[in-house]
């Protein structure tokens, strides 16, 4: 049950109808273990009430004894979940209500016995956080609640901000992602000493995001208390907001978006011709449309791409052995995103052999540990890097996957780790690119053997996936090699 937000008063307040026989309950209340005078000199009002807390009945009013830091409720209601909630204003001047920011609310759920009962209760008051971006959580705000897109708006990626609050020692912020039926996508947790962080939003339109704080003071209990927000439908105890942006088109950040990173109906080097076969297995226990998107390489992925849908029965696997040919009657290369809910996806790129059959690699979609960005795990390696003029090559290939622009720093180091080289490349929203002979294209070496390459997200708010494809000359036989963070397998 949420607090009660009622008018202030000092003085006892007389309910028509008491129940049958009345409990006492006196109380006193502190901050971080202290009186809240030692830290809070500027009590301008309080209020306290007691009430069942599974929100039948009425409430009954008693008065609060500010320079003490003690409180009395006469008439109290009898049961076993008694709340008493205590509100102090420390606006100046009062304004009457003790839920703005920077007020302080304490709330004890308890059991009255009987009638005849005289109840000694303690209450560990809390700070009323006061937000102050990406918008004040102290005014009117310009958004709703009970319809979807919840919260105001504000641009992706938003600084949220609050007021020190007196006593805190750290910060422990929980950002949850939810749809618009409000089913939970993502939840994050951190734990910090500064006042703000920084959060990337989802789709504009089709989800929002929600942050939850508490903090943590010296005695160890929560001193934070999350503020009510005054939308245009509702009253609610959150701090909620969407992105500002397009709804239509392609979107961003679409957590049903399985990306294969690299797709081709091309010519190779020599007699070579790539091209790339996906399966997709339906794994939902009903059938769905499943949305098959294309982005050209390097072309503006906002943009320039082409889309189709397919319908796949629940539990049925879908081939298409020439994807770009079967599905979108095109050529080149480029990315492919494939959005549904619970599929597994799979690719294969691959030429004819002169002998007969084919040789190529397995490309997975990347998985969400894969990427790389700035407010995430920024950089990543991987080694066996090879240059050999007729014997091998190695190309580099990124993508950008969250509908946002990225930048990405590409450096190529020895095996001892010294830099020969570096590029920084900007890819916008879905753009994909390749960098074919990276060693040669970034250094002025034209032989490395056991090379590094390294990737780090230097700014803007996208998501990067890179990879690698070391190629043996005399074969054309290629190693798909992700470049993403890495961690033991353990078992």
């Amino acid at each position: 049950m949420d607090l009660r937000k009622s008018v202030m008063t000092m003085a006892v307040v007389l309910v028509a109808c008491l129940p049958a026989g009345a409990a006492t309950i006196n109380g006193t209340y502190t901050y971080d273990g202290v009186s809240v005078a030692t830290v809070h000199n500027d009590i301008t009002g309080a209020k306290v009430q007691a009430y069942l807390y599974d929100g039948s009945g009425d409430s009954f009013w008693g008065t609060v004894d500010i320079g003490a830091g003690t409180f009395r409720i006469e008439n109290a209601p009898v049961g076993e979940n008694v709340a008493v909630q205590l509100e102090l204003d420390r606006s100046q001047p009062s304004d009457n209500d003790g839920l703005d920011g920077g007020d302080l609310i304490g709330l004890e759920v308890f059991t009255v016995a009987s009638a005849s009962a005289t109840v000694d209760v303690e209450v560990d008051v809390r700070s009323v956080v006061h937000f102050t971006a990406p918008f004040d959580s102290d005014a009117p705000v310009d958004g709703t609640f009970n319809s979807c897109p919840v919260g105001p708006a504000t641009d992706s990626p938003a600084t949220v901000r609050w007021n020190a609050v007196p006593r805190a020692t750290s910060y422990s912020v929980d950002v949850r992602r939810h749809r618009c039926d409000n089913s939970l996508i993502s939840q994050e947790l951190s734990q910090q000493s500064t006042t703000e962080i920084a959060v990337t939003l989802g789709t504009a339109g089709e989800d929002h995001v929600g942050i939850w704080l508490e903090c943590t003071g010296s005695a160890g209990t929560n001193l934070c208390r999350m503020p009510y927000l005054a939308m245009q439908d509702t009253l609610v105890r959150a701090y909620v907001f969407h992105e500002t942006g397009a709804s239509e088109g392609r979107g961003t950040d679409h957590t049903d978006g399985f990306f294969i990173p690299v797709v081709a109906r091309t010519p190779g080097v020599g007699t070579s011709y790539w091209s790339t076969a996906v399966t997709v297995v339906n794994t939902d226990a009903s059938q769905q449309e499943v949305e098959v998107v294309f982005t050209p390489q390097n072309g503006d992925g906002w943009t320039d791409y082409q889309t189709t849908d397919v319908t796949i029965a629940a539990g049925v696997a879908r081939n298409w052995s020439d994807v770009l040919q079967e599905l979108f009657s095109t050529t080149g290369a480029g990315s492919l995103e494939v959005r549904g809910d619970n599929l597994a996806v799979a690719s294969r790129t691959s030429t004819p052999a002169a002998a007969g059959g084919t040789y190529g690699l397995g490309i997975p979609p990347l998985a969400a540990g894969d990427l790389l960005s700035y407010a995430g795990n920024s950089s990543a390696y991987a080694g066996g890097v090879k240059e050999e003029p007729g014997v091998w090559r190695t190309n580099l290939g990124l993508c950008e996957v969250a509908g946002k622009t990225v930048q990405v720093r590409v450096t190529v180091y020895d095996e001892n780790g010294a830099s020969l080289g570096n590029r920084v490349v900007t890819l916008g929203p879905y753009e994909n690119t390749q960098i074919n002979r990276v060693v040669r294209a970034l250094t002025s070496t034209n032989s490395l053997d056991n090379g590094i390459i390294g990737v780090e997200v230097t700014g803007a708010p996208g998501k990067a996936g890179a990879f690698l494809t070391i190629i043996d000359g005399a074969t054309d036989d290629s190693t798909y090699t992700v470049i993403a963070p890495q961690s033991p397998t353990g078992g």
